[in-house]
């Protein structure tokens, strides 16, 4: 909801000074608009606020005229000086006050204004931010606030009407002529996987509106690539999100936070066994405060962007209630790591239960129909039977697997197997795109052989509503991870052959 104000506050604090400035110029205009329809609150730009608040103030101590000697003095007395220089005491409101001169006329113009955007970020507490979201209906900039307001009280009696159907009408014909100009110049951005140009070519990050599935076996990297990717770019994108646990604990990933950092960012050798085992070296706990130093930086001193939620049992009707609460504050992205079966499912209602889960996770998710228009990402453990697979999809998940129905992409990852390696009987044939030596060409494809130094991981993009997926082209990403320092290195392309071993 930050880059939402941010935006409101813009378009609306024209009126917001003018306004100012008119009730300055004329204070008996207080008389008129009582505290209950206008006052501090109702600004959305604090520098208005204060300078309304302090007008009002004034009036009711018996001033009529607000000259600066008379300003200032009140200031004094109210114990207001810090503010009032802050926003560069009289100088502000004397050139707003000349400029607004009997300019009286255009009160109701921009009383209306403000109150209109006092309306909206009233709604958007209610509705989150598709209150400023254009559609072939509706146009908040071309509405007055009574049009707003009645539009949005339809759509809670509609929830009447309509019991529990939820939908938004439109039509797919409308604005067509509109829409290449909306695509270009809105694109669809959401929180990008950090440093990972191939991963965000495969699908362009965490997209609101979509339920994403991350799986692997146990112990194989779920989470440490999680903190990599996406809490790395929330830090970085400065955006909020919501990180849903029932598996490792707040120390547990503050820990691989500070590990991820050493790696990436000071990228600084650290013996990752020594974080937990203290009485650190002069040396050690320098380049651990450095790494701290470095998550600092990067988001800025924002201590908030990441809310932690541990729950002890998984219950998914627990997990909606908490993904509601934290919707209507302004959260767009959500991780639940790890996401499993509610643990209050009978064992023989266990797999049409999973699948009623992420039933109730779209319907969060979407942008449409009662959702919140959310990203949530999911992480999954793959069934043990995953081991034997060489190709990974949806029956990696052996009886769960429709859970994958809701979901709009799905990556699955296992560690390459020792006969895929150079020399081995089914070697992978890896290939990227590097720098042409000899000039001819910008990019020249070349071909490599995975050696028996590292370990690696193969990503398969199981399902993708936004991309291909593994059945309609999309090859499969190989990276290289260190995990000492968490790490995750995208190295090229590669294929592997479906051998329908599920």
């Amino acid at each position: 909801m930050a880059n939402v104000l941010e935006q409101l506050k813009d378009e609306v604090k024209v009126s917001e000074a003018c306004l100012t400035g008119i009730f300055w110029n004329k204070p008996s205009l207080y008389d008129l608009y009582d505290t209950d329809k206008l006052n501090r609150k109702t600004f959305l730009n604090d520098i208005w606020g204060f300078y309304f608040g302090l007008g009002r103030h004034m009036y009711e101590h018996g001033i009529t005229v607000f000259d600066d000697v008379v300003t200032n003095k009140f200031v004094k007395d109210i114990g207001v000086q810090k503010t009032f220089e802050k926003y560069n005491e009289y100088e502000t409101i004397q050139e707003l006050m000349n400029e607004m001169k009997e300019k009286e006329g255009n009160l109701d113009g921009h009383y209306e204004e403000v109150k209109k955007y006092e309306v909206i970020v009233n709604l958007i507490d209610l509705f989150g931010n598709k209150v400023v979201k254009k559609n072939s209906g509706y146009d908040y900039k071309k509405m007055d606030k009574d049009q707003i307001y009645l539009y949005w009280q339809d759509k809670i009696n509609n929830i009447g009407v309509t019991r529990d159907v939820k939908f938004d009408e439109q039509f797919l014909l409308e604005n067509l002529e509109d829409i290449i100009d909306d695509w270009d110049e809105n694109p669809i951005t959401g929180l990008p996987f950090y440093n990972s140009r191939q991963m965000n070519r495969i699908v362009p990050g965490i997209i609101p509106g979509n339920v994403y599935i991350f799986g692997s076996n146990s112990g194989r990297g779920k989470s440490s690539i999680t903190v990599n990717k996406l809490f790395l770019s929330a830090i970085e994108k400065k955006e909020k999100i919501l990180v849903i646990a029932n598996e490792m604990n707040l120390q547990m990933y503050r820990s691989l936070l500070i590990v991820t950092s050493l790696g990436v960012g000071t990228k600084q050798g650290f013996d990752r066994s020594r974080i937990q085992k203290g009485r650190y070296t002069p040396e050690e706990k320098e380049k651990l405060k450095n790494a701290v130093k470095w998550v600092k930086n990067l988001c800025n001193g924002d201590d908030k962007l990441i809310t932690f939620v541990f729950m002890n049992n998984y219950i998914m009707n627990d997990v909606e209630k908490i993904i509601k609460y934290y919707a209507m504050r302004g959260i767009r992205y959500v991780i639940i790591d790890t996401s499993k079966v509610s643990q209050n499912y009978k064992s023989d209602q266990r797999w049409a239960g999973f699948g009623d889960d992420y039933r109730k996770l779209y319907e969060l998710a979407r942008e449409d129909g009662g959702g919140f228009n959310l990203g949530i990402y999911t992480t999954v453990q793959l069934s043990p039977g995953a081991l034997k697979q060489r190709f990974l999809n949806e029956h990696a998940l052996a009886e769960f697997k429709g859970i994958t129905r809701e979901a709009s992409v799905v990556m699955l990852m296992r560690n390459v197997w020792a006969d895929e390696l150079e020399g081995g009987k089914n070697e992978l044939l890896v290939h990227r795109y590097v720098k042409d030596p000899t000039g001819e060409q910008k990019y020249v494809k070349e071909e490599f052989k995975l050696d028996r130094d590292n370990q690696y991981y193969l990503l398969f993009t199981a399902k993708n509503r936004l991309g291909m997926d593994v059945n309609s082209g999309q090859q499969i990403l190989v990276l290289c991870p260190n995990f000492n320092n968490n790490t995750w290195e995208e190295i090229g392309w590669t294929w592997v052959f479906d051998d329908k071993n599920f």
